[in-house]
């Protein structure tokens, strides 16, 4: 059993070694499994039932503390990112799957997330992110995975990565979670896009002359101002926008549809 006398370790001592790395990856395998299990638990508790916060607090989890819940694609790399991330999470979260997707409940700390996915990326640079809404109790982290999810489509639809968070209930993020991503995605394409295509070609700057006038409340005269512009020169801009998207932006339902297209792209963003 001794080490011989060139240093090098005895045929015992390299399968006591190995024996030692197989029983410790054997506890890890059941410590990703246990914490799996709670992170499922919680996902579909409808309340945080005496046993489920004691599961939780043995593993150094308190769901009762504000917390929000990210879900993650990684393509075909689930099973090496849900290591990555029970490595990263250690104690401070709870790492699970659902359908083809990582979920990481977590505390309620945007950049604790955002660090999170920059580390899961370095090994699988596919990796995108949506962060639900920040959740107290067992119907918030439902609604947070449930926002989360969204988000993470919307990324999955406009081939992204990153992380795309909903920070609240603004306008914004009230369009990333009650669309359907992928007609969501259409619908501000089909607005935008024409602008941005014609502004590269011609050097204008039809996106900036609608966002001005929507955030001015369609105030012609002060929008053309600060776009540095006689107003004539402003209306015929909006006359060419809305060549390009077919929005007729004399009408209430054309401006709201205006609105909406550059507030959901500010949201993607």
């Amino acid at each position: 059993g001794r080490i011989r006398a060139n240093g090098e370790p005895t045929d015992a001592e390299r399968h006591a070694a190995q024996l030692a790395i197989e029983r410790a990856a054997e506890l890890a395998g059941h410590e990703r499994a246990l914490r799996a299990a709670i992170a499922e638990a919680l996902l579909e508790a409808d309340d945080l039932a005496p046993d489920l916060v004691r599961r939780c607090g043995d593993v150094g989890f308190d769901p009762r503390s504000p917390c929000r819940v990210c879900v993650i694609d990684v393509g075909d790399e689930l099973e090496a990112s849900l290591r990555s991330l029970h490595w990263w999470a250690h104690d401070r979260a709870l790492v699970g799957r659902r359908d083809d997707h990582a979920v990481l409940i977590g505390p309620d700390d945007p950049a604790w997330f955002a660090a999170a996915i920059d580390a899961l990326a370095e090994r699988h640079p596919a990796a995108s992110a949506g962060l639900g809404h920040p959740a107290l109790g067992a119907p918030g982290i439902k609604r947070s995975y449930a926002s989360g999810r969204q988000a993470a489509g919307v990324l999955r639809v406009t081939g992204r990565t990153g992380v795309l968070e909903i920070q609240d209930d603004s306008l914004e993020s009230i369009l990333v979670e009650a669309a359907e991503p992928a007609r969501l995605v259409r619908f501000v394409e089909g607005v935008v896009n024409p602008l941005l295509a014609y502004d590269e070609r011609k050097g204008a700057e039809l996106v900036r002359t609608l966002e001005t006038a929507v955030r001015l409340g369609w105030n012609l005269q002060g929008a053309a101002r600060e776009c540095h512009v006689h107003v004539s020169t402003f209306r015929y801009r909006l006359a060419r926008i809305e060549q390009l998207t077919g929005l007729d932006l004399a009408t209430a339902d054309g401006r709201l549809a205006a609105e909406l297209a550059l507030r959901a792209r500010r949201a993607l963003a």
